[in-house]
């Protein structure tokens, strides 16, 4: 073996912690996580987390709300913002909204959502639960 090759697996033995005389389990496992492999007797949680981050997708649903649902008619670009946080209905899309029922004198459906430019159907599904049109519950399909 090269001299920088016998260097560079005694720098590894040490980080990892391997000793000559270790168990094989041991070595194994410290090993695997060198590698990045996930040993389920030797993982933490604080390991899982950083996996489970470098793997999570972007999710296609809104986290669940557990507010009471805002009057797009009546709220305000803050009340919204917070109603709707999560869904991807922003600030610049919440401007819109407004800006929309300003010109239309005020929504008649939730479903109405879908006409202003920058939200569709899937969007207005999610946003289903965190408005309504009125004083009364948010509307159905």
């Amino acid at each position: 073996m090269s001299l920088s090759k016998a260097l560079i697996a005694l720098c590894l033995s040490t980080v990892i912690g391997l000793s000559a005389c270790g168990e094989q389990k041991t070595n194994t496992a410290n090993s695997n996580t060198a590698a990045g492999l996930m040993n389920t007797e030797t993982a933490s949680a604080s390991d899982a987390k950083v996996i489970s981050k470098k793997k999570s997708k972007k999710s296609t649903e809104a986290p669940a709300y557990t507010g009471e649902p805002v009057d797009i008619n009546s709220a305000t670009a803050e009340e919204l913002v917070i109603a709707l946080k999560g869904t991807g209905v922003g600030e610049a899309k919440v401007k819109k909204i407004i800006e929309y029922r300003e010109e239309h004198n005020g929504f008649k459906s939730v479903d109405e959502l879908s006409a202003v430019k920058g939200i569709g159907e899937k969007t207005v599904e999610k946003l289903r639960n965190r408005v309504k049109i009125g004083a009364g519950t948010p509307l159905k399909k």
